[in-house]
């Protein structure tokens, strides 16, 4: 034992160290197992371009990877280093500061992101876009009402209701005349002018003509393309049909090869647009590890690429081949078979789920349990039920019997004593249970942390976690203390510094002092993802910014997934 079993959180080792948990504090420690920062942080990010996020009591700061504090605790919110810069934030306003703690960017913008190739966005309140260079330059004018960030050395803008897109020097290089777009991919881009969508090159020439109903960004090549008949075909970016549009649908290439549809029949084409398995089969999957899954009357069986039957129809059902293994289902009962068709796992189980890793988890008899690739039950039939997977960090999954839920490890042994009602993974170092009707947290060594005194409970993020008192939502931190009165009638976790929260049948945003940064007006809202919020309001859908300001509808018609 180099390193002894004492903390309840261990992350995997990153150039030297590894992030460790013990009694809700976090610290690095090296592969000696000697601790670096003392375990006296609320929370610690991985270290990223030399220097990890630090957090004690709502500050900010970072510490280098021999646990030294090299820039104070004392912003309200900070970001991982990029680029040599890492934008920070103090009384609402964001700037930059560099690897020594000096601020090089005034802490001046309502809003920021982080550096990519020498440029970052910001934004001012008065609703615009801009981005300035590593001096704090302003390099492209903070005039739009919406940026994105480069992609292929172009930005895609708006002002008003119009799309278009400029270069690294803040050059329109495809005038704002489209009514929507997608950044570029693969050297064109997506536009859309009147509902339909067509494709630019980065000087802005419309190449492939604006006619389609609905297109995709070009993956290897070729884009799937619909016209208003609502048949799909592909085309290369030239313009060109590689594969006519007659097929009532395409699937992503895998292998080598797309799935096509048509009139009930499933085929198989490459990507010269040649059919090499004609459409025959009455239902199929996508090529994996050589093979694919086809049905034929009532029986499914296996291809290759040349549409030999490599494992004859005899199975009534069968799922793809990962590792070299298949799920395969006769009568009621399933198992797994080798390429060979091997029974490898005999059919004896009434639910099978794929292998993650070594184990999959098996049900028989109202029982579930694990087993390995030889077919061996490492955790016996036992349980109730069983969570959807183990968690990475402490290799635990959650399970249920006698009405009682707790946690397992990969060998069976009982982890979490199965005792609680409910029992939530452990993230963050904490788990959140439920006994009587009443929510806390506990920790790896079952010790009651946050006591059993909430409606409900919810896991930690950033720092805080959702909990529900006398009907109402709000936010405690990992000692239990309430940081944001309980008053919402719903509430979402914390992600970007912000979380989304219901009043009086609306939602809005607010930040972890609990002040309301965007009013309660959506009928629904999701976490913030890159600056990014998506909203509901009055059976439209937005997204808006961290300020609010609605940047661009979704869009609907395209981008297809292909």
């Amino acid at each position: 034992m180099v390193i002894p079993l004492q903390y309840e959180e261990v992350y995997s080792f990153h150039d030297g160290l590894a992030l460790v948990n013990q009694a809700g504090k976090y610290g690095f420690i090296d592969k000696q197992g000697k601790g670096l920062t003392f375990l006296e942080y609320d929370w610690i990010d991985k270290p990223n371009e030399g220097l990890a996020r630090v957090m004690k009591g709502g500050k900010y700061g970072f510490i280098n990877t021999q646990g030294k504090e090299v820039i104070p605790l004392l912003y309200h919110d900070a970001y991982n280093f990029s680029d040599g810069l890492a934008r920070v934030m103090q009384n609402n306003k964001y700037g930059f500061i560099n690897k020594q703690g000096n601020v090089i960017i005034p802490l001046q913008y309502d809003n920021a992101f982080d550096f990519n190739k020498g440029l970052a966005r910001v934004y001012q309140y008065d609703g615009k876009y801009g981005f300035i260079n590593k001096q704090g330059a302003v390099i492209v004018p903070i005039e739009y009402d919406y940026a994105w960030e480069f992609s292929e050395s172009l930005a895609m803008v708006r002002k008003g209701e119009k799309y278009g897109f400029i270069n690294t020097q803040g050059n329109v290089v495809a005038p704002l005349q489209y009514d929507d777009a997608i950044s570029f991919n693969e050297g064109l881009a997506i536009v859309e002018k009147n509902n339909k969508y067509g494709f630019i090159n980065k000087q802005g020439s419309v190449v492939i003509p604006i006619q389609y109903a609905r297109v995709s960004s070009f993956n290897g090549g070729l884009s799937k393309v619909r016209k208003r008949n609502g048949k799909f075909g592909l085309i290369n970016k030239q313009g060109e049909e590689v594969l006519s549009l007659q097929y009532n649908e395409i699937e992503s290439f895998s292998d080598g090869l797309a799935k096509i549809y048509k009139d009930g029949k499933y085929g198989f084409v490459n990507k010269q647009g040649e059919i090499v398995i004609p459409l025959k089969y009455d239902k199929a999957d996508n090529f994996s590890e050589g093979l694919a899954i086809v049905q034929s009357g009532n029986k499914y069986g296996f291809i290759n690429k040349q549409e030999k039957v490599v494992i004859p129809f005899q199975y009534d059902g069968a799922r793809n081949f990962s590792e070299g293994l298949a799920l395969v289902k006769k009568g009621n009962t399933r198992g797994f078979i080798n390429q060979k068709d091997e029974m490898i796992i005999p059919l004896e189980y009434e639910i099978v789920f794929n292998f993650e890793g070594e184990l999959a988890k098996v049900y028989k008899n109202g029982k579930y349990g694990f087993i390995n690739k030889q077919g061996e039950l490492v955790v016996p039939l036992q349980y109730d039920q069983i969570g959807s997977r183990f968690n990475q960090n402490l290799g635990e999954v959650k399970v249920k019997k006698d009405g009682k839920w707790g946690s397992i490890n990969k060998q069976g042994k009982i982890i979490t004593p199965i005792k609680y009602d409910f029992f939530y993974r452990f993230e963050d170092g904490l788990a959140w249970v439920e006994n009587d009707h009443k929510a806390g947290f506990i920790n790896p060594q079952y010790e009651v942390i946050i006591p059993l005194q909430y409606d409900k409970g919810w896991y930690f993020s950033e720092g805080l976690a959702k909990a529900k008192k006398d009907g109402k939502w709000g936010f405690i931190n990992k000692q239990g203390e309430t940081v944001i009165p309980f008053q919402y009638d719903d509430a979402v976790n914390f992600c970007e510094g912000l979380a989304d929260v219901k009043k009086d049948g609306k939602w809005g945003f607010i930040n972890k002092r609990g002040e309301l940064v965007i009013p309660y007006q959506y009928d629904f809202a999701w976490n913030f993802r890159q600056g990014l919020a998506i909203v509901l309001q009055n059976e439209e859908t937005f997204y808006i910014n961290q300020q609010g300001k609605i940047v661009n509808k979704i869009m609907r018609n395209a981008n297809l997934k292909f």
